[in-house]
């Protein structure tokens, strides 16, 4: 008996090159469901923080129409209580972080960061309540891009709330830590 050769067996599947091809194609797949995600995700916290201060400007209200002056700034990073010595703001402190604690309000904003504040001395004096005549002196401005630019009309706020957004530039983290 001879040995006969075996026949030759082709085998079934795919090559590299086909599994690789359908690799990228996967890939731009779910690369193309992840970015609407991650935007959907950013707008959510927009909107989010974007409550938040309403809220916060709410409450800001409602402490003024039950205490006849606004808060001071909070004592500190850690702790949300207005910094208040007699009927001043303890230091003639004007800026700094919202007072969260003396407010009931959430600490911070949806990238956990500390929410800004800065009040008028005399809407935050509590011995002389203020009226509609008092003398403002914070004034906005923005950049834009561009030169600085009046954003409201010239010592027109009593009070101003800030959230740092998505880049925390100059922001303090909820657990008091400042960003960079």
């Amino acid at each position: 008996m001879s040995a006969r050769p075996l026949p030759c067996r082709r085998q079934h599947g795919f090559s590299l090159i086909e599994i690789a091809i359908v690799l990228v194609i996967v890939g731009l797949m779910i690369g193309g469901l992840v970015t609407p995600l991650t935007v959907q995700l950013e707008q959510r916290k927009v909107a989010e923080t974007q409550k938040a201060l309403d809220e916060a400007s709410e409450a800001l209200t409602g402490f003024a129409l039950r205490n006849g002056y606004l808060p001071c700034p909070a004592i500190s990073s850690q702790n949300g209580l207005e910094d208040r010595r007699g009927g001043r703001c303890n230091g003639e402190k004007r800026v700094g972080f919202l007072p969260w604690a003396t407010l009931g309000l959430r600490q911070g904003d949806s990238w956990d960061h500390l929410f800004r504040y800065s009040v008028t001395p005399a809407f935050s004096d509590s011995a002389q309540p203020f009226s509609l005549g008092t003398p403002r002196d914070i004034s906005i401005v923005t950049r834009n891009g561009g030169p600085l630019v009046q954003a409201t009309a010239l010592n027109d706020i009593p009070a101003m709330i800030l959230s740092h957004g998505k880049n925390g530039f100059g922001a303090t983290s909820t657990q008091g830590q400042r960003q960079a």
